[in-house]
C-alpha cells in the first residue's frame, strides 16, 4: 500500500482550514481526533495515550490502525509519531511505535519499533537543537523521553500551535464499502495536546476542536467513529453505536 498525505482541518490543524497533514497507507481511510485551534508557536508537541487493544479482524480485508500526535512545522514539514497496529498480513502481529515525516510530497522518514509495545506511553515531537554544519534545526520524536526514529532537518525553529493534534486512524484497501466498517478500539489521549513553549515549559492546549476526515468514496460515519470529551483536556476516540457524541468536524470540545 502506498503512502499518501492527507490534510487535516482546524486552525491550521486537523482539517482543511489550516493544515495538519497526515499519512494514510491505503485506498480508503477514516481519521477522528482533536487538535488545537490556538494561535502562537511552540518548539514541541506531545500526547499521552493508553495502548489500544489490537484491532479486530475485518472480513473484507486487514486494516492498519494508527494512533498518533502530529504537527506541520512552519516550513511545511509534517511529522507524526505514535502507536501502529499493523495489518494482519504484515510481519508484526502486535502494536509497535512508528515515526513518519514528509515534505512537499517527499517521504523523509518512515520508521518502526519492535513489535509488542504496550502500556500508557507519551509520544513527543520536539526541536532537538541546531545542526551548525547543515544550518538546519533538528526535529526528533521521543517515546517516554527516549529518541526514536530518524532526525528531521528543517529550516523551522517552531511549529504553529494550530497545526498540531492527535488522531486515531484506520486505513484499508477498498474495504469500507463492503459489509461494514473496520472498528477503532478505544484510546484515551490524556492530556490530548500539550505544547512546549520556547522557554522549555509544557502547557496544555487552550482549545481543542473535533477533527473528522476520510478518503475514498464514502464519508466519515458517525456512528460508529466517535470522540468523547472526558474533561480536563482529555478525550477518548473509539467506535461506538451511540449517536450521542457524533460531533461534526470543527466542533469545539474545550
Amino acid at each position: 500500500m502506498r503512502l499518501r498525505v492527507l490534510l487535516l482541518v482546524g486552525a491550521i490543524v486537523i482539517a482543511q482550514s489550516t493544515v495538519l497533514a497526515n499519512v494514510a497507507r491505503a485506498d480508503e481511510y477514516v481519521q477522528i481526533g482533536t487538535g488545537s485551534a490556538s494561535s502562537g508557536t511552540g518548539i514541541g508537541a506531545r500526547t499521552t495515550m493508553t495502548a489500544p487493544a489490537p484491532g479486530p479482524n475485518y472480513p473484507s480485508g486487514t486494516p492498519t490502525r494508527f494512533y498518533w500526535v502530529g504537527t506541520t512545522l512552519s516550513d511545511g514539514t509534517f511529522i507524526q509519531a505514535g502507536y501502529e497496529d499493523p495489518a494482519l498480513d504484515s510481519d508484526c502481529a502486535s502494536l509497535r511505535w512508528f515515526f513518519y515525516a514528509q515534505r512537499a510530497g517527499t517521504v523523509l522518514a518512515w520508521d518502526h519499533g519492535a513489535c509488542g509495545l504496550t502500556g500508557t506511553r507519551q509520544f513527543e515531537l520536539v526541536n532537538n537543537g541546531y545542526d551548525t554544519g547543515l544550518h538546519r534545526y533538528v526535529w526528533r520524536a521521543r517515546l517516554g523521553g527516549t529518541l526514536i526514529g530518524s532526525p528531521i532537518y528543517s529550516t523551522s525553529y517552531t511549529l504553529p500551535v494550530g497545526a498540531t493534534g492527535v488522531v486515531s486512524e484506520v486505513s484499508t484497501s477498498g474495504t469500507f464499502n463492503h459489509s461494514g466498517m473496520p472498528g477503532l478500539p478505544s484510546v484515551v489521549y490524556d492530556i490530548a495536546v500539550q505544547i512546549r513553549l520556547t522557554s522549555g515549559s509544557w502547557i496544555n492546549s487552550s482549545t481543542g476542536n473535533v477533527h473528522r476526515s476520510s478518503g475514498g468514496p464514502f464519508f466519515t460515519p458517525c456512528p460508529p467513529y466517535e470522540i468523547y470529551d472526558l474533561g480536563s483536556d482529555k478525550v477518548e476516540v473509539l467506535s461506538d453505536t451511540s449517536p450521542l457524541f457524533c460531533y461534526p468536524n470543527g466542533t469545539t470540545l474545550w
